[in-house]
């Protein structure tokens, strides 16, 4: 997997990205895809297929029911395409299985989770007094100061 640095030079190399035509700075963006290796893109197009003919309901098939409202059957076909081309590029460089993610919770959600969780850190009623106490003198101090100095009213 050397020869695909990132998952976006492979979804390049296999046709599954619009080509763009860039001439003294205009971008000329068409509808045609960019010409690649067409076993790869043929390959990796019937895979998608398969995925999506299934009954199964997998990651890459809602991903393209939500595409196919929007932008349409094949372009949204297209696009499964090269979220399967990542997840088999990122399969192949892991050396890991695919594990298919849970629509409810994923591991990176619990990740997530948990590390919101630590932050909300608990105060005690000392604590959060204690604070209290501390902002009211620093306003005061700055009431004060800009009074003294003449800037104006300070809304506190």
């Amino acid at each position: 997997m050397t020869r695909f640095t990132t998952k976006h030079h492979l979804c390049s190399c296999a046709a599954l990205v619009p080509r763009a035509d860039n001439s003294d700075g205009r971008v000329s963006r068409h509808n045609h895809v960019k010409n690649g290796d067409i076993v790869l893109k043929s390959l990796l197009c019937t895979a998608a297929q398969g995925i999506l003919e299934s009954a199964k309901e997998t990651t890459i098939a809602g991903f393209y029911w939500r595409k196919e409202k929007s932008i349409g059957d094949a372009r949204a076909q297209v696009a499964a395409t090269g979220k399967l081309a990542c997840v088999v590029r990122a399969m192949l460089t892991s050396g890991k299985p695919y594990v298919e993610e849970d629509k409810n919770l994923t591991a990176r959600r619990t990740v997530t989770t948990d590390k919101h969780a630590m932050k909300a850190a608990a105060f005690s009623e000392q604590e959060l007094l204690d604070i209290t106490e501390l902002l009211c003198t620093k306003t005061e101090i700055l009431y004060r100061v800009k009074e003294e100095v003449g800037i104006g009213q300070y809304q506190v």
